[in-house]
């Protein structure tokens, strides 16, 4: 199994095929570049997000430029940019022009009798390539606000006819994109810019546009958890719910070896199997279907492959089941439970959504710090999570589509504060979003336990990941409150860095060291000890820091 936890960089790849590639320059304002530069244009662009509807076979560049004007008297023309030169010795099979919104600021419109000459003169730049690229003239967005000065009643009433006076004389393509977002000024942060939704939706008309189709249909779907709610039965027969309750913050111990059972209730297929765990310990598991809770077969067998991921993710042959039995196995000797959090059986799907969880990190009296980690399901679609500060269905995007396999994202939350989450993953057509998840303060510090048993001793747990390069999280089990002292040492035994010496609740607890010490001065790669001092128990382990 991958080691799904470790995501140290975020990579956009897209392959081109130089032989049969369609080239398009997207040139435009800010709206086009969004936040980035002709250095680092940002990955949300509605550029990057046609890349992914239009396919490997279109070579898509940004050359977008905050705060551009199409007039050539304007206060920062487009004309002027390196951006602009870049687009004309790219050689485009196509290109697509965003401009006007910052012509319309009153000390550009001045020049506004300018407008359609210097418009047309870019348009004979552009055909004067010897790629002789066909062109789009985009109709603006409308402007929901005067922020930056700009006037959407002089985008309407003036810039849009003479577009529109542009398009017919010099025969060229057009896209609207000032109709279809009469109304919708939700969909722009700032009344000028789009969100990343917005800007999905904008990407989802170009493609419209370029490909001749009236409209791009995504389908929606969603993932059916045949386990949610369902009985699950460990050896003792006591019957458990927290492992499909559909809440990641409550888990239960579960012991190496004694295998546990979901009962879905009646005979269904399912083709994927979820497993979110709160621990980062070494273990392998086994996964068994029966139609009767007798006669079992095994799926997935990984009990002689240990790893510590916390997201396992296993794809199946569609297989028809009642009971799904999972056993787990230790890959340290020293350690009886294993504490998954969640279980999903899913009804087999054209795609499925991601996997959902988070991390503790660290916290201060104020603000709890978690790793949010997100995991697809299957490769080759792309990737997105939103996020909001109450439950009432307007989140906010975190991150606009890429193509990625896993996600993982420092976030953090006040106390008395809360936050929610959830991912959506995009292929071939269909649109599929996980479930939401709440995060507070107190569930940021520690993933709750359930079952108190598994609590009768002290344990200081092995820090994950080991090696690291960059931070490192220590997770101990309190029996008892207790005053606890946490401390990094050097191979020559010298204080290198106290991370913890206070009074602490019972219960599953976690610190994280990021490689400096007591003064904040990054320390160099080596291996160090850690070690855990409280009234009734001491214990040490080492680590390896790499850089």
């Amino acid at each position: 199994m991958k080691r799904l936890i470790l995501v140290s960089s975020i990579t956009l790849l897209f392959s081109f095929a130089p032989a049969e590639e369609i080239r398009i320059a997207c040139i435009g304002n800010s709206i086009t570049a969004y936040k980035g530069t002709l250095a680092n244009l940002d990955l949300n662009s509605y550029p990057v997000q046609l890349r992914i509807l239009m396919g490997e076979e279109y070579n898509i560049q940004n050359y977008g430029v905050s705060g551009r004007t199409l007039l050539k008297k304007g206060d920062y023309p487009i004309w002027n940019e390196p951006a602009f030169t870049a687009a004309l010795e790219f050689q485009p099979d196509i290109a697509t022009i965003m401009l006007g919104t910052n012509d319309s600021k009153p000390y550009n419109w001045i020049y506004q009798a300018e407008f359609i000459s210097d418009y047309y003169s870019l348009i004979d730049t552009l055909r004067s390539l010897s790629s002789n690229p066909e062109i789009y003239v985009c109709i603006p967005p409308p402007a929901f606000s005067s922020n930056f000065d700009i006037s959407d009643s002089v985008i309407a009433n003036a810039i849009i006819p003479m577009l529109q006076q542009i398009i017919t004389e010099k025969n060229t393509h057009s896209i609207d994109f000032y109709t279809p977002f009469i109304g919708k000024g939700d969909l722009f942060y700032d009344g000028i810019h789009p969100t990343l939704d917005g800007l999905w939706e904008m990407t989802k008309i170009f493609y419209a546009a370029l490909k001749g189709d009236e409209a791009i249909e995504i389908a929606e779907i969603k993932d059916i958890n045949l386990a949610f709610n369902k009985t699950v039965l460990p050896t003792d027969s006591s019957a458990i719910s927290n492992l499909v309750d559909g809440d990641i913050i409550t888990s239960w111990a579960c012991k190496f070896g004694e295998p546990i059972v979901v009962d879905l209730g009646a005979i269904d297929s399912t083709d994927m199997i979820q497993i979110i765990f709160n621990d980062s310990v070494y273990y392998g598991y086994q996964i068994e279907t029966s139609l009767d809770n007798t006669n079992w077969t095994i799926v997935v067998d990984k009990s002689a492959s240990p790893d510590s991921a916390i997201i396992a993710i296993e794809n199946i042959e569609p297989i028809a089941t009642r009971y799904v039995r999972f056993t787990f196995y230790s890959g340290d000797q020293t350690l009886e439970f294993i504490h998954p959090t969640e279980l999903r059986i899913l009804k087999p799907a054209t795609i499925h959504a991601p996997a959902i969880t988070y991390f503790p990190v660290r916290r201060t009296e104020k603000v709890a710090y978690f790793d949010l980690i997100i995991v697809t399901s299957s490769k080759g679609g792309y990737l997105k999570y939103l996020f909001d500060s109450v439950a009432d269905g307007l989140f906010n995007d975190g991150m606009g589509y890429r193509l990625l396999d896993q996600f993982i994202t420092r976030q953090s939350v006040r106390v008395e504060n809360e936050r929610y989450y959830y991912a959506k993953y995009y292929s071939n057509g269909f649109e599929i979003a996980t479930d939401t998840i709440r995060i507070d303060y107190l569930s940021a510090n520690t993933i709750k336990i359930k079952d108190t048993g598994q609590l009768n001793r002290f344990k200081l747990e092995q820090n994950f990941p080991n090696p690291f390069n960059a931070t490192t999280t220590i997770h101990y089990s309190l029996p008892q409150s207790s005053q606890v002292k946490i401390a990094i040492y050097d191979l020559f035994g010298k204080r290198v860095r106290e991370l913890c010496n206070s009074y602490e609740p019972a219960g599953h607890n976690a610190v994280t060291w990021d490689g400096t010490d007591d003064s904040g001065r990054p320390v160099a790669s080596s291996v160090y000890f850690y070690l855990l001092d409280s009234p009734k128990f001491r214990a040490v382990k080492k680590m390896l820091l790499i850089k």
